[in-house]
């Protein structure tokens, strides 16, 4: 049973900390120990108006605007990062026929972003970017330790500890490969 118990615990902290870091790379707010997230580099959606304009835009439509955006500064977008219900609202979306609207720009070209559902971006926000500009060097192992604190030793209790350090930037003439905005926002610049 210990191995058992050893490898679940193992298991689990190994699903934490992988976690934790997605959240950190995506928006760590680089203060203290927190790593400098991707969405404290990136740009908002800046496209002069009337350079990408469509009528009635939609979610969608700020994502092909967006993927435009790092496109022409000549960067390869390759993920978008949207929240799980905003996620939900663009595949369900409906033209009055019933028919639904899905439809992205970028799956009829050589491009392929892939969009990614996570609650580390807030609803109403996306982050679309180019990921093989974001730089992260591990510094450490994982490394779990087992012991005691206070009185944990008479009440029968072992505090488990998991921990792995990296390091994750984005070079300046790369931050342009990354768009963070609102969806709100990008819809009134359209």
């Amino acid at each position: 049973d210990i191995d058992g118990m050893e490898s679940f615990i193992r298991q689990d902290i190994m699903w934490h900390i992988e976690d934790k870091e997605n959240e950190q790379i995506i928006s760590g707010d680089g203060l203290g120990d927190n790593l400098k997230g991707i969405d404290t580099y990136a740009t908002a959606y800046n496209i002069a108006a009337g350079l990408v304009n469509t009528t009635n835009p939609t979610n969608m439509d700020v994502i092909d605007a967006a993927v435009a955006q790092v496109l022409s500064l000549n960067h390869m977008p390759t993920h978008a990062f949207v929240n799980p219900i905003d996620y939900a609202n663009l595949m369900l979306s409906k033209a009055t026929d019933g028919h639904y609207m899905y439809k992205c720009q970028c799956d009829d070209t050589n491009v392929e972003v892939m969009i990614v559902q996570t609650n580390d971006i807030p609803q109403g926000s996306f982050l679309i970017g180019d990921m093989s500009k974001v730089n992260i060097r591990p510094l450490s192992e994982v490394r779990i330790q087992a012991g005691w604190e206070n009185d944990d030793f008479r009440r029968n209790i072992v505090t488990i500890i998991g921990e792995r350090r990296l390091h994750m930037y984005i070079k300046d003439a790369d931050v342009t490969a990354f768009v963070y905005d609102t969806y709100a926002a990008v819809i009134a610049a359209l």
